[in-house]
């Protein structure tokens, strides 16, 4: 959008629609508009609007674990074995929504993993599955046949993640890490990649007991690259090259703490 393009919408609305359209966009975008006007300069310098356009930028992104990605509701939701309640912020109230589909109690020692509008848990019985919840509709879906080995409660050899704003599910098999993603169009499972724990351990000098966790996945140059960090303080992060099948360490420190989710904002630390 240009200069004279934003000139020209401004007499067509009125300003606090054009500050909620305004919530919407980047921050590049942002700070280039401060050049539109004085009033648009002073909107965007403003606290109250750095504020929320920082909670909208939050709660569009789909690691939000509350968000019905369908209204931008935030759904707080409470399951412990098969029973499951939800927060009504119409009501301010909980209640209790239907597991019937959901036969199988969850395994409590994983964290659930939210994409696309869904909750995510592995299950507590025989034979492991994943349990979806889906905020909008509020139903709960079975995910069988999946190609991973049976999940221990308390084993430290399996971790599920958002990977592209997909299900992720990468598990630890003696000095290999394979690593799987999930296809919800046609239901099935496809493996990513194999890690090999001991050449990275040796290379870069870690110790890896449990799974490397996956954080991005990105396209540079025509070559995919995975780009992972240790989950046990470990103190390098690491790059794999999914065509040549190489390593590499973009950083490493005494100590790099815990990986955190990142969003683009007009506030200052300064």
């Amino acid at each position: 959008m240009s200069k004279q393009e934003c000139m020209s919408m401004e007499p067509l609305l009125y300003h606090d629609v054009v500050e909620c359209i305004m919530e919407m966009l980047p921050v590049k975008s942002l700070l280039r508009f401060k050049a539109v006007s004085k009033q648009w300069q002073s909107t965007i310098e403003s606290r109250y609007f750095q504020k929320s356009q920082l909670n909208h930028r939050e709660q569009s992104r789909d690691r939000d674990v509350l968000m019905d990605k369908f209204t931008g509701i935030n759904k707080p939701v409470w399951l412990e074995a098969t029973t499951c309640e939800l927060f009504d912020f119409s009501t301010n109230t909980w209640r209790f929504i239907t597991t019937a589909s959901a036969p199988y109690w969850i395994s409590s020692y994983y964290d659930p993993v939210y994409v696309d509008g869904k909750l995510h848990w592995f299950t507590q019985c025989k034979e492991t599955k994943v349990l979806s919840l889906d905020l909008h509709t509020e139903t709960f879906q079975v995910i069988s046949n999946v190609p991973f080995a049976n999940v221990v409660p308390y084993n430290n050899n399996i971790v599920m993640c958002n990977l592209d704003n997909r299900l992720s599910v990468s598990q630890k098999m003696m000095s290999e890490q394979v690593i799987w993603l999930f296809s919800s169009g046609n239901k099935t499972w496809n493996k990513l990649c194999s890690i090999d724990l001991e050449l990275t351990s040796l290379q870069f000098d870690i110790h890896i007991s449990i799974p490397l966790l996956p954080l991005a996945l990105w396209e540079r140059r025509k070559k995919k690259k995975l780009l992972l960090c240790p989950t046990d303080f470990g103190r390098t992060l690491v790059i794999h090259d999914l065509e040549t099948k190489s390593y590499d360490a973009p950083f490493s420190a005494e100590s790099i703490g815990y990986h955190v989710c990142y969003f683009q904002s007009l506030i200052s630390i300064l």
